[in-house]
């Protein structure tokens, strides 16, 4: 009852709606040391995840539940309430996507123009993936391992994809489910 009542009080207390910090300006935070450092760490969570799944094996060290549960589920969702939008550095689909792109420019692959993200999508794609992943916890008791590694990677192919089609902030803003 605690935590609902509290739920209901930051929604209702402060702006939540997910957006870019701003990267200008004297207010802008991190540094970029920092948000390299951040978005390294959320690299290398997401690799474990992979590394795990493909090597496969059976402990109690199941990273993916772990780190999707535990400290993204909940722990993210108290930092951001109480520190800020850390999610955005940590975002581990941004960090893949930028690599991406970086090795494109690399080998020399033009850049094409995002397609205009259609309106009457809203915010949907998100609010199912939402739903998506609440389901998977509640109904099917948290995936396990296994299960939660190919949704990982599935989910990490639709959001790569989804923001080369639309562009990395419009697909985050609309879109993507964390």
């Amino acid at each position: 009852a605690m935590t609902v009542a509290l739920s209901f009080i930051f929604v209702l207390a402060r702006d939540v709606r997910a957006r870019a910090p701003s990267m200008t300006g004297p207010s802008a935070l991190p540094r970029r040391p920092i948000r390299v450092g951040l978005a390294a760490i959320g690299l290398v969570a997401w690799l474990w995840i992979v590394a795990q799944g493909v090597a496969g094996g059976s402990s109690a060290g199941d990273v993916a539940s772990l780190f999707l549960w535990v400290y993204g589920w909940v722990g993210m969702a108290l930092v951001c309430a109480l520190i800020g939008p850390a999610w955005h550095f940590l975002d581990p689909f941004s960090t893949l996507h930028d690599l991406g792109a970086a090795v494109l420019r690399r080998l020399g692959v033009s850049a094409w123009q995002p397609a205009e993200y259609p309106a009457r999508l809203g915010r949907w794609p998100g609010v199912l993936g939402f739903a998506g992943f609440v389901w998977l916890e509640l109904a099917m008791g948290g995936g396990g391992p296994k299960v939660l590694f190919i949704v990982l990677i599935g989910y990490t192919a639709y959001t790569l994809a989804m923001m080369a089609q639309f562009g990395r902030d419009t697909w985050r803003a609309n879109g993507e489910v964390f």
